[in-house]
């Protein structure tokens, strides 16, 4: 999933978001956990925070959905979504967050790549550190099933490799910055050609986001970032077409 970056967005610093989600779970201890799963090239935390009703029971049947973000450093959107998102889950006392607490657990990762959004945010932005801080595209640097992955691969995919093993999730999410577009898998196929290659349960993810773009309106509307380009029918699009 792509999006547009908000143009007058005040960026949090990484030291305020991972402050801000300590004093998340200190004020709402049944309601926000989180966990280190791992360090990036710099030995950063990279944390994972879960929000739900009652955290602390295991409720059997409760289906979680996963939220990554900022993979790449310079793609500051998604941080500040999840930043935000986190801030609205647990202070919106109304009936329609509680109903989502009660029914869904959100497992939210709002930086794989601490590095190198520090990177970005020390510079206001004019230096854009887009790859990890030893200049590998995470977003290229897990097992592929079409193409034979030769690289090392990295402390940050380490990291989120082994915690997606040892966490059931019904939905995934990876938020990018760049086309206003839901991509739904697969990206490639085996002849590397460009034509579109769905999964089995194709009709799923292109129900899923379908109805994520009818509800953006800049996404559904075939809204582009860019001058003199169209964007995507009906705001979505298959990775490998």
């Amino acid at each position: 999933m792509t999006t547009s970056f908000i143009p007058d967005a005040n960026l949090p610093s990484l030291n305020n978001v991972y402050l801000n989600l300590k004093e998340k779970m200190k004020l709402y201890p049944n309601l926000v956990k989180i966990t280190d799963i791992g360090t990036s090239t710099q030995y950063r935390n990279i944390k994972s925070v879960e929000i739900t009703n009652n955290i602390n029971l295991l409720e059997i049947g409760k289906p979680s959905v996963r939220y990554i973000a900022n993979m790449h450093g310079d793609e500051v959107v998604g941080l500040y979504l999840m930043h935000n998102f986190i801030n609205y889950l647990t202070s919106q006392n109304d009936t329609f967050v509680n109903t989502l607490l009660d029914c869904l657990k959100f497992i939210i990762v709002p930086t794989m790549n601490p590095d190198a959004y520090y990177e970005t945010y020390k510079y206001n932005n004019t230096h854009k550190q887009r790859n990890n801080l030893n200049n590998y595209d995470l977003n290229r640097n897990f097992p592929d099933r079409v193409i034979t992955t030769v690289f090392p691969v990295q402390p940050e995919t380490i990291a989120i490799m082994k915690w997606m093993n040892n966490s059931d999730v019904v939905l995934s999410a990876n938020i990018h910055g760049g086309d206003v577009v839901v991509n739904y898998p697969f990206d490639g196929n085996m002849e590397s050609t460009t034509i579109y290659t769905g999964t089995k349960d194709d009709d799923v993810f292109r129900h899923i986001s379908l109805t994520y773009a009818k509800y953006n309106p800049r996404m559904g509307n075939n809204h582009s970032c860019y001058q003199n380009e169209k964007g995507f029918k009906y705001g979505i699009t298959n990775g490998a077409a």
